[in-house]
């Protein structure tokens, strides 16, 4: 589904961070307002010209109106496919501070051929190398500092962004995922046959 995506073909050559995930879900909007009001700042600085664009649904009005006028955010809504956006984008941000689910979005972004940078808590139980396949990130100036690298850095950020989208091939591609759950069926049947 992600092979078809050819990383920044886009008509506005300005650099792009790109956070995707539901706007209604209170981890993904502390994400983007740690990210625009304590990161995107000190990325500014460096690289004025930076766009930050947030792909998901359903963002709350006051959240876009505020984020967007004091930090210039870009939001798009609810977008029927994420290919175009993942296209677009230098770099994929994920800022996450709590929460936990799948990670989908860094499997996703990795897939497509960009290079993420992520908290620990936005990668957490993914098996990427960091430095290697993901570069990880906490403390705002930190974060700030491996985004501009990576933007002023296009075969650094090819390099990572080649190496993660072989990991996820090989580590959650479906033949991969669907070996490791027959596998796990066959132990559980082979357990319940022994009790």
């Amino acid at each position: 589904f992600y092979a078809t995506v050819k990383p920044n073909e886009v008509s506005d050559h300005r650099p792009t961070l790109l956070f995707q995930g539901g706007m209604d879900w209170y981890p993904n909007r502390d994400a983007v307002e740690f990210f625009a009001r304590s990161i995107l700042e000190r990325v500014r600085q460096t690289v004025p010209e930076v766009r930050f664009v947030v792909a998901g649904r359903n963002p709350p009005p006051d959240f876009v109106k505020a984020l967007n006028s004091d930090c210039g955010v870009e939001f798009t809504g609810t977008v029927p496919d994420m290919r175009p956006y993942l296209s677009a984008a230098t770099l994929v941000v994920v800022p996450l501070r709590l929460g936990s689910g799948t990670r989908i979005k860094i499997l996703e972004a990795c897939a497509a051929g960009n290079t993420v940078v992520s908290t620990r808590v936005g990668a957490e139980g993914l098996d990427l190398e960091p430095g290697k396949e993901i570069i990880l990130a906490d403390e705002p100036a930190d974060f700030a500092k491996q985004v501009v690298t990576l933007l002023k850095n296009p075969t650094l950020r090819k390099s990572i962004a080649s190496s993660a989208k072989i990991a996820v091939a090989e580590k959650y591609g479906y033949s991969t995922l669907k070996q490791k759950l027959e596998m796990a069926l066959s132990d559980f049947v082979a357990r319940g046959k022994a009790s």
